[in-house]
């Protein structure tokens, strides 16, 4: 079977409408913002209801945070006690799927490949600051509305440039961590985060960006890695920290792609929602 491995923290609404559509076909399996209004046991329990679905809440997530890396790394852990599940599908709760179940059964059976977005980073001396030097992220909000929280984070960065702080660690590889993998990648993913790995990763910038690709591509499993993630997302001058929110002007780009989710959807009452859930439901539109 194939899992959902979700980090939500949006609107309970919203969520609970996009996991009535991914639970008919898949198990999901949900790691809410203990931020987040719907982190509560109440709400938590009202999805739990639903079959093929397991929501937590267990850490709080700044943006950026390693908290983030534990929180999928945990549902991955999960996912996989259920031998049935053969793979599995990193999202966000502002993704949805963009073509039929059938097409997800056709294409990802017997299919050995890992579907990962790929940045070769060992000449691109921008990236390798992200893991270089210490960075704060689980301690310091970089979207707190608070100036001095964000100019206390960059003193700290711009400190340890200046005084030549550089660590040992380094990574080849950065994407995206919404990914494609099997479930042999799988374990490999969960068995290269040990104790000390994490603490590692903990003062890496936007942590979750290294732990896929490095662990598969690093492995026996690198030749499997197909680098196109299958999603579908509108980045430009006026996204650059975060994709474009997208709407039924973007219906006919969608549908041309490859790929199989389209993120990011944040209206589940829109038109493009709508629209996107008869075609993975079969429907014409």
């Amino acid at each position: 079977m194939q899992a959902i491995i979700m980090s939500a923290y949006r609107d309970f609404d919203s969520l609970n409408k996009l996991l009535d559509m991914y639970s008919r076909n898949f198990k999901c399996y949900v790691h809410i913002d203990k931020r987040s209004s719907f982190s509560d046991t109440r709400h938590i329990n009202l999805l739990n209801q639903k079959e093929n679905v397991y929501v937590i809440s267990e850490y709080e997530i700044l943006w950026g945070s390693y908290h983030h890396l534990l929180a999928l790394y945990h549902l991955l852990k999960i996912a996989m006690e259920d031998p049935g599940n053969t793979r599995f599908h990193f999202i966000s709760d502002s993704d949805v799927p963009i073509v039929p179940f059938s097409k997800f059964e056709d294409f990802f059976e017997n299919n050995d490949h890992n579907y990962l977005e790929v940045a070769d980073i060992t000449d691109m001396p921008v990236m390798q600051k992200r893991y270089q030097i210490f960075h704060f992220q689980h301690i310091f909000d970089r979207k707190s509305p608070n100036k001095l929280i964000i100019l206390l984070d960059k003193i700290l960065r711009h400190l340890q440039f200046l005084i030549g702080i550089k660590r040992k660690t380094k990574y080849s590889y950065k994407g995206l961590v919404w990914g494609s993998i099997t479930r042999e990648a799988a374990k490999i993913c969960l068995d290269y985060l040990s104790a000390k790995r994490i603490n590692n990763l903990k003062y890496c910038e936007n942590s979750e960006e290294f732990w896929l690709t490095n662990a598969i591509l690093e492995s026996p499993l690198k030749d499997t890695v197909v680098t196109d993630n299958l999603r579908f997302s509108l980045w430009d001058e006026q996204h650059v920290n975060s994709p474009k929110i997208l709407d039924i002007t973007d219906l006919e780009n969608i549908t041309s792609s490859n790929a199989f989710f389209a993120r990011k959807i944040q209206d589940t009452d829109s038109e493009l929602f709508k629209t996107l859930e008869k075609r993975y439901n079969g429907s014409s539109t």
